[in-house]
């Protein structure tokens, strides 16, 4: 059996401050739709922070607030 190894990021419990519901950030990291724009569409309460997010292509994912980069408004 082959072997595998994992990486935890013990940062992600403290989650990442600034992001509001509603506001636009980018999925950052590695993991489906890694890159993309979205929308908070609301937070989630675990142990590690999350968000329920759209994507600018109109798909739903629930993503660790540490993985969410805030996108600044544009003008």
């Amino acid at each position: 059996m082959p072997r595998t190894s994992t990486a935890i990021d013990a940062t992600a419990g403290a989650g990442r401050s600034g992001l509001v519901v509603g506001g636009r950030v980018r999925i950052v990291g590695t993991g489906l739709y890694a890159g993309e724009a979205a929308v908070i569409d609301r937070f989630a309460g675990n142990v590690i922070p999350a968000a329920l997010v759209r994507t600018e292509s109109g798909r739903s994912r629930q993503v660790r607030t540490i993985d969410l980069e805030p996108i600044p408004p544009e003008g």
